[in-house]
């Protein structure tokens, strides 16, 4: 998933969640991580096995790798960030903790995944203790909490993560309310590839069908490097992820990034599998919903959606009850924007797919 979760992301190495049966650093246990370890860091020489297997939590603080020990710290940060946006503490949001793996990889943290109980998060193989990306981070955590069961969570996430629907916009709607992106620049991600994932207020369901094909983002993310190769721009590490893009999905290599209009949307399309729509780009309209429904009538994204989970027995009835907790003098404006969004596609699609 992403993020990048990420139509990009491809497949990483990543560790396993075990069980808490020996003391756990400090540092670890305050910032909600339970394994944290390095695969492919060129600064951590040594076999592969050692790399891979090495769970720096087990460490004492006075032997933690400094770098190791502040990606933690940068960690604790942001789960506090999402626990407190959520009403909880650490331990309410993550257990024991999560299971963390930093991979270097040749596309950075495009090549990031949650998978198998721990979020696997690429670096460029020469990481030492850079700050990591959080938006891409925060989109995995996303995942997590709509995959692992949590009874301090709705329980509705749980079905939620697995619908194609909305496994990727839940992860989105997480990171927009921390981070305030989906695609946040970094020295891992260049500064223009914000348009493969770009959550604005004026997208919605009416956009060309296209828009929500998987072959948009490849195309934009190449179209962002020959962006940057014309202008003499390019870092290693720009290079690097530009130079493994077109070998992972060489069938793309030449598309212009340009829209197709000749088709709008339409849901029947996405509901017959007449098309090879991504699930990171399908909830674009839906948050972005969420986005003008905060500036243009101040309620808060969290109080309309994501309390709305509770108690909701499907995505039909959480869109239902979205609806009921709007003031009656607000009722007017929501159905404008909902009209404007043209969230009846998203209505029509969340009824007749699973939930």
């Amino acid at each position: 998933m992403r993020f990048l979760g990420f139509i990009l992301i491809l497949s990483a190495a990543f560790g396993f969640a075990e069980p808490a049966s020996f003391a756990l650093n400090p540092v670890c246990v305050a910032a909600g991580i339970q394994t944290i370890r390095l695969n492919g860091i060129t600064a951590y020489p040594g076999p592969a096995p050692y790399l891979s297997t090495r769970d720096f939590c087990k460490d004492e603080p006075a032997t933690m790798p400094a770098p190791v020990r502040a990606a933690v710290v940068q960690l604790g940060g942001i789960h506090s960030r999402v626990a407190q946006y959520l009403g909880l503490s650490i331990s309410q949001l993550l257990g024991e903790g999560a299971a963390v793996v930093l991979g270097g990889r040749k596309t950075g943290a495009l090549d990031s995944k949650y998978a198998l109980g721990a979020i696997s998060l690429g670096v460029f193989p020469d990481w030492n203790g850079e700050p990591i990306n959080e938006s891409i981070y925060v989109h995995e955590l996303g995942h997590l909490l709509s995959m692992k069961p949590n009874v301090h969570l709705p329980p509705i996430l749980i079905s939620l993560g697995s619908n194609p629907l909305m496994m990727e916009t839940f992860a989105d709607f997480i990171d927009l309310a921390v981070t305030g992106s989906v695609f946040e620049p970094s020295r891992d991600v260049p500064a223009c590839a914000w348009k493969t994932r770009n959550v604005t207020r004026s997208q919605s369901y009416d956009s060309p069908k296209q828009f929500f094909e998987t072959t948009y983002s490849k195309a934009a993310i190449l179209s962002c490097c020959r962006w940057i190769a014309q202008r003499g721009w390019h870092t290693d590490h720009t290079r690097s992820l530009c130079e493994a893009v077109p070998k992972a999905f060489p069938e793309t290599a030449g598309l212009p990034f340009v829209l197709d209009r000749s088709k709008v949307f339409d849901p029947r399309d996405y509901l017959s599998g007449n098309g090879y729509f991504d699930p990171h780009r399908i909830g674009i309209p839906f948050n972005s919903f969420l986005l003008d429904v905060r500036a243009e009538l101040g309620l808060e994204p969290k109080a309309v959606f994501y309390d709305a989970l509770t108690g909701a027995k499907s995505l039909a009835d959480v869109l239902r009850k979205m609806r009921e907790r709007v003031p009656a003098e607000k009722l007017a404006a929501w159905d404008a924007l909902w009209k404007k969004h043209a969230m009846t596609k998203f209505e029509a699609m969340a009824r007749d797919s699973a939930n």
